[in-house]
């Protein structure tokens, strides 16, 4: 968990905020939160995102780049 603080540390310094996150991930609930969807500018992710997920990321205002899986 320190490392998650360390990481909110950074998001809280920082003048934009990326987030590279596996498609999976937005099917799972974690242990911690490092950061709400609204702290981050932009979120790099593959095409396997549920296109439900993805437009409701995007209403919230945040940039969304979905790439093709290799």
């Amino acid at each position: 968990f320190r490392s998650a603080s360390l990481a909110r540390i950074n998001i809280r310094n920082s003048k934009k905020v990326f987030a590279l996150i596996d498609s999976s991930k937005f099917l799972s609930k974690g242990i911690t939160t490092i950061a709400s969807l609204t702290e981050v500018d932009t979120i790099v992710t593959d095409d396997g995102i549920p296109s439900v997920t993805l437009h409701e990321i995007r209403g919230l205002g945040v940039n969304v780049i979905v790439v093709n899986k290799v």
